[in-house]
This record gives structure tokens, C-alpha cells and sequence, in this order.
């Protein structure tokens, strides 16, 4: 088989995988979001979900919940090649870290276990996203954390910087470590 048909069945590939993962992960984020709607408005037990802005929380639930499903949708009726644009997927994974930073706001902090959902996030962004980009997504996320934690505090909220940082720690940890694993199971398919 000639370099050049191996190189375009290589990349043929790689596109088929890219739009597969795009897909579980717009069922995740769909997962994701009808779960804290569910959470938001139910009254059988307590949580902290949602509980220091309970009203933004709601509504950003159900804006993520759309945005989340429209993403589903175009995934399906983009044109092939243009998912495989690092820049998309990046916008799609920086979307939902913002929006679940938002929602870890509106629930009072890292304490409210959101933080794991936004790990998630990272890890499955750095399977999605490679290279550099990938540990931009780390970066951001991690910013983003301190800043909700920082944001809190000047409310008088109780604020919990470490946890805040071990989280971001974590995110650059699975990052890093997912990245590694990719490359070489890429490296493995040529």
C-alpha cells in the first residue's frame, strides 16, 4: 500500500473516532445536565447543589440542558471535516467547563461535588483536544475554579482555596496522564 492511500486511511480513521467521541460525549453533557435539573428541583432530600443561588442554577441548568442538545444535533449534520478542526471541539469543551463553573458558583462552592463533574470534563477534553490545547483546558479550569473560589469569598461565603487547588492540581494530573495514553495509542494505530 502506497504512503499516501495509508496516510489518508490513517486520517479517515482518526475522523471516524473524533466524530464518535464528540457523540458520547454530547449524550454525557445531555446525562449531565438533565441530572441537575433532576437534582435542582427535587425535594425528597438535601443537597448543595444549587443551593447558594438557586434560581441562576436552574436556569443555567436548563441553558446548559439546550445548548447541550443543539451540540448533539449539529454533530450529527456538520459536515464531517469540520468536526475534526481542533478549534470546535476546544469551544465545545471550554463551553462546558465556564458552564459548570457557573454552576459550581450558584452551589456554593467546590464543596458541593460539581468539581468531579469538571474533572470529567478535562479528562474527556484531553482525549477530544490534543496537544497543547488540552493542557490549555487544564489551565483554564483550574483558573476558573480559583476565581469561582476567590469570587465566592468576597460574598462571605466560606471559600475553600486548598480544596479549590488540589482540584486544579487533579485536573492538570488527568490531563497530563490522558494525553500520554492517547498519543501513544495514536502512535500504536499507524
Amino acid at each position: 500500500m502506497p504512503q499516501a492511500e495509508l496516510t489518508e486511511e490513517l486520517a479517515r480513521r482518526r475522523s471516524g473516532l473524533t466524530v464518535g467521541l464528540l457523540r458520547i460525549y454530547g449524550y454525557y453533557r445531555i446525562f449531565v445536565g438533565l441530572t441537575l435539573l433532576l437534582l435542582a428541583t427535587q425535594d425528597l432530600f438535601f443537597t448543595r447543589i444549587g443551593s447558594f443561588e438557586p434560581t441562576y442554577f436552574l436556569w443555567g441548568s436548563w441553558l446548559y440542558c439546550g445548548v447541550n442538545l443543539l451540540s448533539v444535533v449539529l454533530v450529527q449534520a456538520i459536515p464531517q471535516r469540520l468536526l475534526e478542526r481542533q478549534l470546535l471541539n476546544f469551544a465545545l469543551v471550554s463551553f462546558d467547563i465556564a458552564a459548570l463553573v457557573f454552576l459550581l458558583y450558584c452551589s456554593g462552592g467546590v464543596a458541593s461535588g460539581i468539581g468531579g463533574l469538571i474533572l470529567i470534563v478535562v479528562a474527556l477534553g484531553a482525549i477530544i483536544v490534543t496537544g497543547r490545547l488540552s493542557t490549555l483546558l487544564a489551565a483554564i479550569a483550574a483558573i476558573a475554579v480559583l476565581y469561582e473560589e476567590f469570587y465566592l469569598s468576597l460574598s462571605g461565603e466560606n471559600h475553600d482555596y486548598f480544596q479549590a487547588g488540589v482540584l486544579g492540581m487533579l485536573f492538570f494530573i488527568f490531563s497530563l496522564t490522558i494525553q500520554s495514553f492517547s498519543s501513544r495509542l495514536r502512535d500504536n494505530d499507524m
